[in-house]
């Protein structure tokens, strides 16, 4: 229900611009272009990704609390964001032939 509520939210904001996804320079975060579905189902798609990335990068930051600590986590947002990608595109064509 509430997944549904931000693919909503999303579209809305889609038809206010000429491109839904500008924040996506890099290349780093999934678009869904390869899923074949429904447009709906992609777009749901899509929020789930931004909901998972988002959930997980507030989760993991990498830092350096302990003086004991010899090694700080390298990963950084961009890792997370492309490997989720990834994922999702591997998971595309798994479920593209289901729906």
């Amino acid at each position: 229900e509430n997944i549904g509520k931000l693919a909503q939210i999303i579209l809305e904001k889609k038809s206010e611009k000429q491109s839904w996804i500008e924040w996506d320079e890099e290349n780093w975060h999934y678009r869904g272009e390869k899923f074949a579905g429904a447009e709906a189902q992609r777009q749901e798609r899509v929020a789930l990704y931004i909901l998972a990335l988002d959930a997980i990068n507030f989760c993991f930051w990498p830092c350096r609390n302990y003086p004991e600590e010899t090694q700080i986590n390298s990963l950084e947002y961009d890792h997370l964001a492309v490997a989720l990608k990834k994922l999702a595109e591997a998971d595309d064509s798994n479920h593209s032939d289901d729906m």
